[in-house]
């Protein structure tokens, strides 16, 4: 699955990266990658104002590591996203 975000992030396809990050956090919700995911795709798709609601959701639900990871990650391709929730 990581291959493939990859490589719909390299054709720019965020759509699509959406639809399969949504689709894999329903199965599984302590999935930090489809996080990282999903929220590449509405900050790519101009959908900045759900970045929050994703963050405050990932924060919930993840354990304070894998939150701190996704958002080093985050502020790593955005280094003015606040990931502060």
């Amino acid at each position: 699955m990581g291959q493939l975000m990859h490589e719909l992030d390299g054709s720019e396809d965020y759509r699509t990266i959406r639809d399969y990050a949504v689709e894999a956090l329903e199965k599984s919700h302590h999935n930090e990658k489809m996080y990282y995911w999903l929220i590449v795709s509405q900050i790519e798709r101009h959908k900045s104002s759900l970045v929050p609601t994703d963050l405050r959701a990932a924060k919930k639900i993840l354990d304070p590591d894998a939150y701190c990871s996704l958002a080093e990650h985050l502020q790593k391709r955005y280094p003015d996203l606040s990931t502060e929730v």
